[in-house]
Order: structure tokens, then sequence, then C-alpha cells
């Protein structure tokens, strides 16, 4: 009976300290140190930085369709709408959301132009045992579930 009892204190203590476990904090000034491809699509370097509901990433210069990214801690999905081009003023709908896989932030976009076919697109970030980020990229065919090779970037924070 002790031994029972003593079993299911010590699994809800470990089950607590697991779902309790820190998440890594992203916040900061990225620097790209290598790539998989020619440069990830986060740029050279970026900015994160954490409100009391949202994580923004943010570029060192304003990017054609907008300077920041803005994802709800909360994992719900934010939905915003930007124009491209000076004169034919194209708009997108622009979709993002984020959510945590244990110690691994996964950060979604969808991107559409009005009434067309969407684009999906995202990372899956970690912090690796030096601190570095890597950022793997996703795309819609690894959401489809077809095999294709991930361009993996990884930062350094300033």
């Amino acid at each position: 009976m002790r031994a029972a009892a003593f079993a299911t204190v010590m699994t809800l203590a470990l089950g607590l300290g697991v779902a309790g476990q820190a998440k890594p904090n992203f916040a900061g000034r990225w620097t790209l140190v290598s790539s998989g491809s020619a440069v990830s699509s986060l740029g050279r370097a970026f900015t994160v930085e954490y409100t009391e509901k949202t994580l923004v990433v943010s570029p060192p210069q304003p990017a054609p369709t907008g300077s920041k990214v803005t994802f709800n801690l909360d994992g719900s999905p934010i939905k915003t709408v930007v124009s491209v081009g000076a004169e034919s003023k194209q708009e997108y709908e622009l979709v993002t959301r984020l959510k945590w896989e244990g110690s691994t932030l996964v950060l979604s976009r969808t991107v559409a132009p009005k009434g067309q076919a969407t684009d999906e697109n995202g990372y899956r970030w970690s912090l690796d045992e030096k601190g570095y980020l890597s950022a793997d990229s996703l795309s819609q065919w690894q959401s489809a579930g077809r095999n294709t090779t991930s361009p993996k970037a990884v930062y350094k924070k300033n």
C-alpha cells in the first residue's frame, strides 16, 4: 500500500516537474552564424521582443510586407492584411500562430493573396547547449507530410 502511494506521489511530482519546465527565452537581437540555404528568410539579423501577451519578431530594417511579425503567446491566430507594391497595392492576408512543443517554439505563418491559395511556412526554434538559436524551416510540403529537406539557420545572440 505504501509503495503504491509513494509511486503515485512520485509520478505526479515528476509529471508536474516536466509540465512546469521553463521555456527558453528568445528575447534579444540575433545574428546569423550559418545557414543551410543561401540566407534564411529570417534574414541575417532580427530582434525578438516579448510583451505581456505577444512575441514580436522584427528585421533590422522594414521589410516590404511590414517590419514586424507578431504572434500571440496563447497560440491564438493573428490575422493581418498587408499591401505590397507601390502602384498595384496587392493585398495579402497574413495569419500567424505560435505553439510550444516541449522546449521548442513553433512559429507558423500562412500568406495568401486575397482570394488565392495559401502558402504555409514558419520555423521551429530551439536553443542548443551553447545558447545558439537553431531555426529549422517549415514549409507547406512538410506540413502535408511530404519528405523534404529543411534548411536550418543558426543564430548567435548579441
